[in-house]
C-alpha cells in the first residue's frame, strides 16, 4: 500500500496535536491525584509513550515517502550513476559471471564467462563491447563488437528498465520478466580494450 505524500503530512500533523493536547494533562495532575488513583496515572504514562512512538513512525515514513524513485530521476542522473565497473552475480556474496564496465562516451565494455564454465576454476571468458543510452528510465543496448564466442550478434539491440539504482547496486527488468541486480566495484573506469 503506497502512502502519499499528504497523507504522511496529515497524520504527523495529527500525532503532534495530540502530544502538545497530552503533555499539559500529564503533567497537570497533582501528588496527590497520582497516589489515588495510580492507575490512571500509569495509564497517561503509558499512552504519552504510545504518542511519542507514533510520532517517530509518522516522521519515518514522512522521510521514507520523499525519498528519490527511479521513476523521479531523469535519464542524465541515472546514466552518470551507472558510469562505472559493476558486477554480474545472483547476489552480492555469489560469484561473479560478468563484469559491466559503463564510460561517459556511450559505450560499454562486458566480460562475461560462457554459462557452462561459471563456477569452474578454469573459466572462459567473452567479450562484448556495446554502444549505450538511457532512454525513458531504461538501460538501451546496441552490440557493436566482440570476441568470436560473443553469442550476440552485431547491431543486437536491448533495453533492461531500471527498477532501483543507488550507488551500490542497480535491479534492472528485461524484457522476458527476469529480474537482475548488478553491484557496484569500482567508480574508476578500466582501460578501454
Amino acid at each position: 500500500m503506497a502512502v502519499t505524500h499528504n497523507q504522511v503530512v496529515n497524520l504527523t500533523l495529527h500525532t503532534a496535536r495530540l502530544f502538545v493536547m497530552a503533555v499539559p494533562f500529564y503533567y497537570k495532575k497533582s501528588r496527590s491525584m497520582q497516589r489515588r488513583f495510580p492507575r490512571r496515572y500509569i495509564l497517561g504514562a503509558f499512552n504519552l509513550v504510545k504518542l511519542l512512538i507514533v510520532l517517530i513512525v509518522s516522521l519515518l515514513l514522512y522521510g521514507c515517502a520523499n525519498a528519490p524513485t527511479v521513476s523521479s530521476m531523469r535519464d542524465d542522473e541515472i546514466r552518470s550513476k551507472l558510469i562505472g565497473v559493476w558486477a554480474n552475480k545472483a547476489s552480492e556474496s555469489d560469484d561473479v559471471w560478468g563484469y559491466d564496465n559503463y564510460f561517459d562516451d556511450g559505450t560499454v565494455h562486458a566480460l562475461f564467462f560462457l554459462e557452462e564454465d561459471i563456477g569452474l576454476d578454469n573459466r572462459e571468458w567473452y567479450y562484448i563491447r556495446s554502444d549505450w543510452e538511457v532512454v525513458d528510465g531504461s538501460s538501451c543496448f546496441v552490440v557493436t563488437g566482440g570476441t568470436p564466442n560473443n553469442p550476440l550478434e552485431l547491431g543486437y539491440r536491448f533495453c533492461s528498465k531500471v527498477l532501483f539504482i543507488s550507488n551500490k547496486k542497480v535491479t534492472f527488468l528485461e524484457d522476458d520478466g527476469e529480474i537482475f541486480t548488478i553491484y557496484k566495484v569500482s567508480s574508476h573506469k578500466l582501460k578501454k580494450m
